[in-house]
């Protein structure tokens, strides 16, 4: 809160440093002042309006020095300096004159670390291009791009609309848009004849040496600069290709590591004309006259699969992987979720397969992925249509009712058991045990009595321990628990002649958190330990310890084969 004697000490602490206060309005504060940097003085602007400092104080650059490089990292459009990462630093509310203290030193630092170092500068810029490409021109738009086949030229633009939005699509899936339009509430999609011209540079896009291209002529420069190959491609196609001529402008996409990046620019219709199928004239007149023509930097933004399930991983994702998913309940829901998205369903064989018997009752909803909206339906198909809006195009199918042992159950790439039904583990696990091929790794993943702790084994070995190999063998404590983990008897409850187990909600997340991870390290190509328990705070257990489990000696379903 700000109160007057917060407000003085402020003031006075502003003005010993050259700052003065402008005209303000309620709790947001307006001062002006010099920020000293060691080659000169830059006048900036402080604007404090979260006096809790859950958002920094806003620092503009009101003029642009000599000594400042004309491109420079970090500041928008508008000339707002940021000097701060989001949360990379805590301000203290208690102490408002040293936070807004150490926004302006920071500021300070930032700044003068980037005037002196030509090199740190570059990388900064190179590492936000994105962030910089369109801004500083008169107008701009936003194009989404989704799947573009490896090594298409080119992707035909849609338009997605709605009352008086619409959304521009380049994508070489149809069938991938018309998705993405349903599942973000857009009804219509209009095929287009126009279409963005596709490159491809596997260089970063490099920091001009002063602003970024506004001219053809300019653009030309820039792309050399950074790619010579890319410039070459460019080059190649617009003295070649004869169809670019029969509209009235050119659209370009371009993938680089640091995402993609747009470019359009009008054709003079004359000039066009006239040179209609004489490309290499045309081109010719680009590098001349027609280099003063102006061009729009385009806002990119990336909706493909293949961005969207691995730009938070480090690792490869799901995508062309079958994945079978029995038990679609409490575990089931959130784990299904997580899959897909880690990519499952996605690729030219990627599929997830939901199986499970039951359907959605008020009863599940207060631990389930799943809610109200659900009710009656089954588990299975609900969860797969709320997959497949969620994640457009991804290929999900579901089969209601009881798993069955069949051959076609084994032709996946991994198989999950989330029922957290005893019977079915061991009926799936003795069917892995007894197939006669090679089968898929399968996991089983549990909560364990009322929420206590969650479990999960992941058996693809025959020198590491089966399902069954959680009970004892035959013998004088037989079907006890190999490990003893729960010190009570979980409490039952019961509807009518059905029992069930209470548990909060954060157990089968709990449950689908640690599948989760095991998948995980599947992916990255070491999934030890395959025998994996996690216990909740405070609980009433015994320690088990994580490790790959051995058979038990006398095991009924592995040692007997």
């Amino acid at each position: 809160m700000l109160d007057a004697q917060t407000l003085g000490e402020v003031l006075r602490a502003l003005n010993s440093r050259g700052f003065s206060a402008r005209r303000s309005r309620g709790a947001r504060r307006v001062f002006e002042g010099p920020l000293k940097l060691s080659r000169g003085t830059v006048p900036v602007r402080l604007v404090v309006e979260d006096w809790e400092f859950l958002d920094y104080p806003r620092i503009q650059l009101l003029d642009r020095p000599s000594f400042l490089p004309e491109l420079l990292p970090h500041v928008t459009a508008d000339g707002d300096f940021c000097y701060l990462r989001p949360e990379s630093l805590v301000l203290d509310r208690f102490n408002p004159v040293g936070a807004i203290l150490l926004c302006i030193a920071e500021a300070r630092d930032v700044l003068d670390g980037l005037v002196r170092n030509p090199a740190k500068q570059a990388k900064d810029i190179q590492d936000e291009f994105l962030a910089y490409w369109a801004i500083n021109q008169r107008w701009t738009w936003k194009l989404l791009v989704g799947t573009v086949d490896d090594g298409a030229s080119q992707a035909p633009v849609f338009r997605l609309k709605r009352d008086e939005q619409q959304l521009r699509v380049a994508s070489t899936s149809s069938d991938e848009v018309r998705a993405l339009a349903s599942s973000i509430g857009y009804p219509t999609v209009e095929d287009s004849s126009s279409y963005f011209r596709i490159l491809r540079s596997t260089v970063y896009p490099a920091a001009p040496a002063k602003n970024l291209p506004a001219t053809v002529k300019e653009l030309f420069a820039y792309f050399k600069t950074w790619d010579p190959a890319l410039n070459r491609e460019l080059q190649v196609f617009l003295e070649h290709d004869k169809d670019y001529l029969g509209f009235k402008g050119l659209m370009l996409a371009i993938e680089t590591p640091a995402g993609w990046l747009g470019v359009s620019f009008k054709f003079d219709e004359l000039v066009r004309q006239g040179y209609r199928r004489k490309p290499a004239h045309f081109k010719n007149w680009l590098h001349n006259a027609g280099g003063r023509t102006e061009i729009t930097r385009i806002v990119v933004e990336d909706v493909s699969p293949k961005f969207v399930h691995s730009r938070n991983l480090m690792f490869r994702d799901l995508t062309d992987k079958k994945i079978t998913l029995v038990g679609c309940g409490a575990i089931g829901g959130f784990l299904a979720k997580a899959l897909s998205g880690m990519g499952a369903g996605r690729g030219r064989r990627g599929a997830l397969m939901l199986h499970d018997p039951g359907t959605i009752g008020p009863e599940n909803v207060g631990r389930h992925y799943l809610g109200m909206n659900s009710w009656g339906l089954p588990k299975a198909e609900a969860m797969a249509d709320d997959l497949r809006r969620q994640f457009p195009g991804i290929v999900v199918e579901s089969k209601v009712g009881a798993v069955s042992l069949n051959q076609k159950l084994l032709m996946t790439d991994l198989l999950i058991d989330a029922t957290g039904k005893e019977a079915v583990s061991e009926m799936l696990n003795h069917y892995r045990l007894a197939a006669n091929r090679t089968v898929p790794p399968f996991l089983f993943v549990s909560v364990r009595g009322n929420g206590e702790a969650v479990q999960a084994l992941w058996t693809d070995d025959r020198r590491y321990a089966c399902f069954r190999c959680l009970r004892r063998p035959p013998g004088p404590h037989y079907f006890q628990d190999r490990f003893k983990l729960l010190n009570a008897s979980p409490i039952e409850g019961f509807k009518g002649c059905q029992a069930f187990t209470p548990y909060a909600v954060s157990a089968p997340m709990s449950a689908a958190a640690l599948a989760t991870d095991m998948v995980a390290d599947w992916l990255k190509g070491n999934v030890s330990p395959r025998f994996r328990t996690r216990a909740m705070e405070r609980a009433d257990v015994n320690q088990v310890k994580n490790k790959d489990l051995e058979p038990i000696a006398g095991c009924p379903a592995c040692q007997a084969r």
